[in-house]
């Protein structure tokens, strides 16, 4: 299983990198070397970030069905996993991959970010779907590949309204350390 360092070590990059309004002193992303701009810009208050990563379970590993079964809440269907693959013809997540994933669905369990930025971010309890009064984010936990070199990682936005939206980071490992290599929109509302 990864380990805590592992998994602190992404919730960093994505917390630095994908730029969204959560540090108490935003300073801090002006010192890193991620230069993709926030998608929230339109955003101009603080949002709160959950430090309880909820974890995700990867179903519908049978890419031959012609079956379209609807994936379950806190999952992520492995198709998606697959479809971060294209168009570049990239290898980020393979069929390989698949019995590693599975141990892990079976083994995994919740994590809270308790690493460098903890005291530096706008924190809030996990996030509850019908309680939510202000912006806030959440990560999943993330979903390793069975090299460990590649690592999936979902980001929610949660609003009051029809404002809400999902991304999915693949992450891989060059030089001891993980980047952002993909990024794409999973869901919006």
């Amino acid at each position: 299983m990864p380990s805590e360092k592992e998994i602190s070590d992404i919730v960093e990059v994505i917390l630095l990198q994908s730029r969204n309004p959560i540090f108490l002193d935003s300073s801090i992303l002006n010192t890193t070397s991620g230069k993709e701009k926030s998608n929230f810009e339109e955003i101009e208050t603080l949002a709160k970030l959950s430090v309880e990563l909820e974890k995700f379970t990867v179903v519908n590993f049978n890419l031959n069905s012609e079956d379209s079964i609807p994936s379950p809440p806190q999952s992520i269907n492995f198709i998606t996993l697959i479809e971060f693959n294209y168009p570049d013809s990239s290898k980020y997540f393979t069929l390989a991959d698949t019995t590693y994933i599975q141990y892990q669905n079976d083994n995994s369990q919740n994590f809270a970010y308790l690493g460098n930025y903890l005291n530096q971010l706008n924190i809030t309890e996990p996030i509850r779907s019908n309680e939510i009064t202000e912006p806030q984010y959440g990560l999943s936990v993330p979903i390793f590949s069975n090299d460990k070199k590649t690592a999936y990682v979902e980001v929610t936005y949660h609003c009051n309204g029809l404002c809400s939206e999902a991304f999915g980071y693949i992450l891989v490992k060059e030089n001891n350390a993980w980047k952002i290599a993909k990024k794409k929109l999973i869901w919006i509302s």
